[in-house]
């Protein structure tokens, strides 16, 4: 699977904790859209994981990124 070819796609946002804050779903498409804005409340501070999965026929491509959250109040 490639970004330019249609697959399954898995999109899943971590807290520093490890904690699932939200889940993409996208089937059999290119490209897909979706928001996650953190709880400037209570969301921790810390480095969040991105991890991106394609899926197409029995090839699965998995690449994580991250990001830094920093509430400042």
């Amino acid at each position: 699977a490639a970004a330019n070819q249609e697959a399954d796609w898995k999109v899943t946002i971590l807290d520093p904790n490890g904690n699932v804050m939200k889940n993409f779903e996208a089937a059999a498409t290119a490209a897909f859209t979706g928001t996650w804005t953190p709880d400037s409340l209570n969301a921790p501070n810390g480095i969040y994981t991105v991890e991106l999965k394609a899926m197409k026929g029995s090839e699965i491509v998995t690449k994580n990124v991250t990001f830094v959250v920093e509430n400042v109040l």
